[in-house]
């Protein structure tokens, strides 16, 4: 893992890069996929980002309001 680009302006530290998310737990396991399949990853991950965020809206809502109805339109609409 390259702790600094020296590619973009004059040099600059590359693990506080929030587009690489070097320490992100959801960008870590991507690191165990083979060569191949690197889009599949991420493919899985923009999966799992948007189950995880309608299924927290769902429970956000549903707390907030106290119906089950207000919360599945909320996860729905998340997820559209």
């Amino acid at each position: 893992m390259p702790l600094w680009d020296p590619f973009t302006f004059a040099g600059r530290p590359a693990l506080p890069d929030t587009q690489l998310a070097a320490f992100y737990p959801l960008t870590l396991w991507q690191a165990f996929f083979p060569p191949p399949l690197p889009m599949l990853a991420v493919e899985l991950s923009a999966v799992l980002h948007l189950g995880l965020g309608a299924l927290f809206s769902f429970g956000f809502v549903r707390r907030l309001t106290g119906r089950a109805e207000a919360g599945l339109c909320t996860a729905i609409a998340f997820g559209l």
